[in-house]
């Protein structure tokens, strides 16, 4: 039976590419950001070698992206604000309580409609109120 591949480059280099497809730069303006020769990020983008920890960082940096989340294709992960906001998102799904997941759809496609709009540029970041719990 084969193992299955834990980690490759290639996958490294296929998100690093589909990042700056995505940013709408080429090959040469990122590896001018991040201070590299376009066929040194050529070489990234098809898992050539392995490449120094300090050449991703400068790649990930570039494109607003961090280290980790290159490497493993997660971001950071969660803070305990949000832990604990997907434990309390948890506990109202696992109710089954028809009236709170309504109120908790409704909110959630607000959510969604903040995040589209900031994606596109039509809005500015949103300030983050902590809420108050019912009693």
């Amino acid at each position: 039976m084969r193992e299955a591949r834990d980690f490759t480059w290639e996958e490294v280099g296929a998100r690093l590419r589909r990042w700056r497809l995505a940013a709408g730069i080429s090959q040469s303006e990122l590896a001018s950001k991040a201070g590299l020769t376009q066929a040194g990020l050529a070489t990234v983008e098809a898992g050539g070698h392995d490449p120094r920890l300090t050449t991703l960082r400068r790649l990930a940096r570039a494109l607003g992206r961090s280290t980790r989340e290159l490497i493993c294709g997660r971001p950071e992960p969660p803070a305990p604000v949000v832990g604990g906001i997907q434990q309390r998102v948890r506990r109202v799904l696992e109710s089954h309580n028809l009236a709170a997941m309504t109120v908790f759809h409704k909110g959630l496609e607000t959510a969604e409609l903040m995040v589209s709009s900031r994606e596109r540029g039509n809005g500015k970041a949103p300030q983050i109120i902590p809420l108050r719990r019912a009693s």
